[in-house]
C-alpha cells in the first residue's frame, strides 16, 4: 500500500485524505491544527477512518511515496529541500509562491513575458499615497505587496475622494501595512480566471476558467471573504489560457512549480484581459469542485506529473459549489463565539459516498465524527454517528452539469436536504455569470459556459 502525506498549512483537505484513503491509500495528514488557538477549528478530521494525523511531517516524509503541500505558505522552502533530496513532492517551488504573495514580483513576472498589466503606483508611507491622489484624482484599487499576509486590506475605491477617507482611515487605526503597497488603476469589466496544472514538463490536461464569489452576501454585498462559491469549467480550449498562462509554461516549470498555477483578470469592455494577481497553489473552494471533475485516481496523475507524464483525466462538465458556514464566521476574533460554531449536528447525509445519496456531493472542511439524536420516519429517537461541525466553514456543497442553471438547481436541491442550526450560505452563486456571458461571448471568452 502506498503512503500518501498531505501538508496542510490550514486544514482545508478532510475530503482530499479521505478520497485517497478510500482509494486504497495510506493517509497521513498533517494539518497544522493550532490546538490552543480559540478561535479556530479544533479536531477536524478526529474519528474519521483511513487517516492518520500527524503533528510532524518531517519526521515521516522520507517513508513515504507521495507528498503533497495544500498551500504555499510556510513549508515551501523546506519542501523545496526535500525536493533537492531527491524525494517525490508535488508542491509549489519559493520562486513560484513569490508570484503570488509578492504581488509586485507577480506583476513583473507578467509583464516580462508581454503581458499588459493595470498601471499601478507603488508607495512607502499612506502620506506619498494621499500627496499622489491628490494630484491625480484618478480610481484607483489599494493592494498590499511583499508578504503581508492580511489581504483583507485590499480596497476598491469609489473614487480619490473615497480612497484617501480609506487611508486616513487606516493611518487612525494604526493598521499601515507592513511593506510597501501599490494603487493599482481601476478597470470596470467582468472578472474571470483561468488556470492550468503543471507537472515536471509542462502544462497537464486542460485549461479550467472560472468565476470567483467573494462577497460575504448575494449580489457581492458586505465583506470580502476567502470565497462563498465558484463555477468552473475544464474546457477544450481558452483562448484567455493561451494568451495569459501559455507564454509562462517554460519559466514556471524553471521555477520548479508543481501544482496549480491561477491567474484572475478583469475583462474590459472591449474584451482585453487585464491580470490582476497570481494564485500559485491550490484553490478553495475549486480545489473542492475539481476533484468532483477529475477521473480515476486521485494520486496517480500527481506521481505522473512529477515523472513528466499528463495521466490527467477530467469531466468536462460545468462546475458550480456553495459554501457552507456558521456564526461567527467571517468574523472570528472572539473566543465563546467561535466555540459556538463546534460540535453542531449536520443534518440529511444520505448514502455511502459513492454512488448513493448526497454524501457524494458534499466536500467536509472543519467536520469531525461525532453523535447526535434524530427522529426517523418511524417516529423513533436514534443516535447517529456521523459529521458534526469542528468550526465554521463546515461544508463545500458541488454539482455538475450541461448548463449553469442545471448546477444551480442541483447545488440549492442538495443544499436542501442538508440542516445545521444557524447555517448561512449565499443563494445566488452563478448568476451573475448568467449576466456575464453574452458579453464575455462576444469576445470569444467563456464560450463553453451556458
Amino acid at each position: 500500500m502506498k503512503k500518501i502525506l498531505i501538508v496542510d498549512v490550514e486544514p482545508l483537505n478532510l475530503p482530499f485524505c479521505i478520497s485517497c484513503a478510500e482509494a486504497g491509500y495510506d493517509v497521513y495528514w498533517f494539518s497544522n491544527e493550532d490546538t490552543t488557538n480559540p478561535t479556530g477549528p479544533k479536531d477536524v478530521g478526529k474519528g474519521i477512518p483511513g487517516i492518520t494525523i500527524v503533528k510532524n511531517w518531517v519526521s515521516v516524509i522520507k517513508k513515504m511515496d507521495l507528498t503533497v503541500l495544500m498551500d504555499n505558505g510556510q513549508f515551501v522552502e523546506r519542501l523545496d529541500a526535500f525536493k533537492r533530496m531527491g524525494l517525490p513532492i508535488f508542491s509549489p517551488s519559493v520562486k513560484s509562491t513569490e508570484l503570488e504573495v509578492k504581488r509586485e514580483v507577480g506583476l513583473k513576472f507578467l509583464q516580462d513575458h508581454g503581458i499588459d498589466v493595470p498601471p499601478y503606483h507603488k508607495f512607502n508611507t499612506l502620506d506619498e499615497a494621499v500627496a499622489f491622489l491628490k494630484t491625480d484624482k484618478g480610481r484607483y484599487v489599494f493592494k498590499t505587496l511583499g508578504d503581508e499576509e492580511d489581504k483583507s486590506m485590499s480596497y476598491c475605491s469609489k473614487d480619490a475622494g473615497d480612497m484617501i477617507e480609506h487611508i486616513n482611515w487606516l493611518k487612525k487605526n494604526k493598521l499601515a501595512p507592513k511593506d510597501p503597497f501599490i494603487l493599482q488603476k481601476f478597470i470596470k469589466g467582468i472578472e474571470f480566471a483561468v488556470n492550468t496544472w503543471v507537472g515536471s514538463k509542462g502544462f497537464l490536461g486542460k485549461f479550467c476558467e472560472g468565476f470567483e464569489h467573494k462577497g460575504l452576501a448575494a449580489g457581492e454585498v458586505g465583506p470580502a471573504t476567502g470565497e462563498m462559491g465558484t463555477v468552473c469549467k475544464y474546457v477544450s480550449s481558452s483562448n484567455y489560457g493561451e494568451e495569459i498562462l501559455r507564454p509562462l509554461e517554460e519559466d514556471l516549470v524553471k521555477m520548479g512549480h508543481l501544482g496549480n498555477i491561477d491567474v484572475n483578470c478583469i475583462i474590459d469592455e472591449d474584451g482585453k484581459a487585464w491580470p490582476l494577481e497570481f494564485t500559485s497553489r491550490f484553490g478553495y473552494p475549486a480545489w473542492q469542485m475539481n476533484q468532483k471533475q477529475h477521473l480515476g485516481d486521485p494520486i496517480q496523475w500527481m506521481i505522473d506529473a512529477i515523472n513528466g507524464k499528463d495521466t490527467l483525466q477530467v469531466k468536462m462538465d460545468i462546475a458550480l459549489c456553495v459554501v457552507l458556514v456558521v456564526p461567527p464566521f467571517p468574523f472570528e476574533d472572539d473566543a465563546k463565539a467561535y466555540k459556538k460554531s463546534q460540535d453542531l449536528p449536520i443534518y440529511g447525509i444520505t448514502g455511502d459516498g459513492v454512488k448513493t445519496g448526497n454524501r457524494r456531493y458534499l466536500s467536509p472542511q472543519f467536520v469531525k465524527m461525532g453523535e447526535y439524536t434524530v427522529l426517523d420516519d418511524k417516529g423513533n429517537f436514534k443516535k447517529v454517528k456521523d459529521w458534526v461541525t469542528a468550526g465554521t466553514y463546515y461544508m463545500v456543497v458541488t454539482a455538475l452539469g450541461d448548463s449553469i442553471e442545471q448546477c444551480r438547481k442541483r447545488v440549492y436541491n442538495t443544499i436542501d436536504d442538508l440542516h445545521t442550526p444557524g447555517e448561512f450560505y449565499r443563494n445566488d452563486i452563478g448568476v451573475k455569470v448568467l449576466k456575464w456571458l453574452p458579453d464575455l461571448h462576444k469576445h470569444g471568452l467563456g464560450e463553453e459556459f451556458k
